[in-house]
């Protein structure tokens, strides 16, 4: 499903319905809040890219567990992300775009999925690196560059 460059506001909750999606592209929109629990019935989905919207987070503060097992390629460049992310809500990521963000660290003791080759935290608020960057066997490409980090 492509909702790319219109002018929708709002919650993504409503599209959690569409259970059969491979792939989701909300881009240059004004979508806000969360990615919604009802994507975690998305067994099909492996692409979501929310780029360029006004997301606060990829998840609630209630939610714990992997909600996202299909989501391979993930894009939330440029949103509001005021809550450090989850990453290990999605256990089989291999590739995401975080930059732009708002973003000083990250919960869930630093949990990056084992399968991400790819990480762009450019231009975020980032003080430090998670413990979890130690344990990432397949990372291939990783950007930090304009961050806050010191250690």
């Amino acid at each position: 499903l492509d909702l790319r460059n219109n002018n929708f506001s709002g919650t993504l909750e409503p599209l959690s319905n569409l259970t059969s999606l491979e792939a989701l592209r909300v881009s240059n929109n004004s979508f806000g809040g969360h990615l919604p629990f009802g994507f975690e019935s998305f067994e099909n989905l492996t692409r979501f890219d929310g780029s360029n919207n006004r997301l606060v987070g990829l998840v609630g503060r209630d939610h714990s567990g992997p909600a996202y097992e299909s989501i391979r390629r993930l894009d939330v460049h440029s949103n509001l992300f005021e809550l450090s992310p989850d990453l290990s809500v999605f256990p089989n990521l291999e590739y995401a775009d975080l930059h732009s963000n708002l973003i000083t660290g990250f919960s869930g003791n630093g949990s990056i999925p084992r399968s991400l080759r790819y990480l762009d935290l450019r231009d975020n608020r980032l003080t430090a690196l998670p413990e979890g960057f130690r344990s990432m066997p397949s990372l291939e490409t990783l950007y930090v560059a304009n961050n806050r980090i010191n250690r």
